[in-house]
């Protein structure tokens, strides 16, 4: 027997997913641009840029560049840079930018004003791709929260972009500070997805992204919920906890009934 979530919780539930407007998913060329981020689909066809989340630094027609922000690697700051000025006590790692000239470094910095030798990619987000704008950087102290620092990049020619674009190979997110100073850069990817494949069963059907459990185990429906009796009794009352798809923390907490056994054959 299949239990339905209640018409009216779904409604709600929905409206406090799809009014946090944190989507802002598309596969439209006309949505490149610089701190635009791309996300790799998971049948990626090229294995260099698997489960990969760039952010655009530079983007026209002719030719485009970018980070990837969620490629940390293992090797300190104060190992891979020890000839840089400020670099002797960094812990923190390198990250690899991407598959192109990876002895070259460039750096993405977090400021409030505009750095000296830095060129804004948008926000209070800034490229620094000099010595000595990165020796400055380092020298005053600026935390991972505030700096990152990569080796290699992604560059594409004329038109080959557009062209990956239009053939599915990327989605394009839009600008988010927050994103490329994540704390947790190697789930970005996962929870980027995440979002994606919510967004599209919400398409597919209509209803609540999510995926809602009866208290016997089984599941009901794509309904970003989790459904929990506490009482462990089928027909009693339920809590449902609606989560942020990409955060996972709970967005609100919903009193609902199951369906009376009567009322379903």
């Amino acid at each position: 027997m299949t239990r339905a979530f209640p018409k009216a919780a779904l409604a709600f539930a929905t409206l406090l997913l799809t009014g946090s407007g944190v989507w802002g998913q598309s596969k439209s060329v006309g949505d490149l641009a610089p701190g635009k981020m791309l996300v790799a689909p998971r049948d990626a066809p090229d294995s260099n840029f698997a489960e990969s989340v760039i952010v655009l630094l530079n983007y026209s027609k002719e030719s485009a560049l970018g980070l990837m922000i969620n490629r940390r690697s293992s090797v300190p700051i104060s190992r891979a840079l020890h000839e840089l000025k400020g670099a002797r006590d960094r812990s923190d790692p390198v990250y690899v930018g991407g598959p192109v000239e990876q002895d070259g470094v460039m750096a993405l910095l977090r400021s409030s004003v505009k750095p000296d030798q830095a060129e804004r990619v948008f926000d209070d987000v800034f490229l620094v791709s000099a010595r000595p704008g990165l020796e400055g950087a380092l020298a005053a102290g600026k935390n991972p929260k505030e700096l990152r620092i990569y080796v290699g990049y992604c560059g594409w020619g004329p038109g080959q972009l557009d062209n990956e674009v239009k053939l599915g190979g990327w989605y394009i997110f839009d600008r988010s500070s927050n994103l490329v100073f994540d704390g947790n850069p190697d789930t970005i990817w996962r929870r980027l997805i995440g979002r994606i494949e919510f967004q599209m069963a919400n398409q597919r059907t209509g209803r609540l992204v999510a995926v809602v459990r009866d208290p016997a185990g089984k599941r009901t429906g794509p309904l970003v919920a989790v459904v929990r009796d506490p009482a462990m009794i089928r027909t009693g009352p339920l809590v449902a906890v609606v989560r942020d798809p990409v955060t996972l923390r709970p967005t609100w907490n919903i009193i609902a009934r199951w369906p009376s056994p009567a009322s379903h054959p």
